[in-house]
């Protein structure tokens, strides 16, 4: 979708009160600054044809106010060795500035670029899941119902 400019799919709150605006259907490419659209744009082709998460520095600030600084991570989402369709991305900021959702921002700008190279290959070996194993452990009054939740080996359960 890079003719389109990678649009979002889905922006949380905190993405539009930076911006002051809903950015569904908006191209991600759009929110930066024209000298660094290209780059973004190649940094998106990578995660989706390798899947290697990126992680990159930005800053964002209206018109002559403190810039923001934030970081960028960008997940390939998708089975291995097949191209992606869709990517994930996450956008931290480290402090607070009085213009966060007051002001809008105009444009964020790259100011770093970090390519997370694996490690570690982890593949756990796949076990069926047996049902009669599951243990129902009560674990607290915490149940809107006033029941205590059910605890299983993989989640808590809890009966409103």
């Amino acid at each position: 979708e890079a003719r389109q400019g990678f649009p979002f799919r889905l922006s949380g709150a905190h993405l539009g009160a930076l911006f002051l605006q809903e950015l569904k259907d908006a191209p991600f490419t759009a929110l930066f600054h024209p000298d660094d659209r290209e780059s973004i744009v190649a940094l998106l082709r990578s995660v989706c044809d390798d899947p290697t998460p990126v992680v990159a520095g930005v800053q964002a600030s209206p018109a002559g106010l403190e810039k923001l600084d934030l970081e960028l991570l960008v997940l390939p989402l998708g089975p291995l060795h097949t191209p992606r369709a869709r990517i994930l991305g996450s956008l931290a900021r480290g402090q607070k500035r009085a213009w966060l959702g007051v002001l809008p921002c105009q444009e964020l700008r790259l100011t770093s670029l970090r390519i997370l190279e694996p490690t570690l290959t982890f593949r756990p070996e796949p076990r069926p899941l047996d049902p009669d194993a599951w243990a129902t452990v009560p674990v607290g009054e915490f149940g809107a119902a006033g029941k205590p939740p059910l605890r299983r080996p993989h989640l808590t359960l809890y009966d409103r």
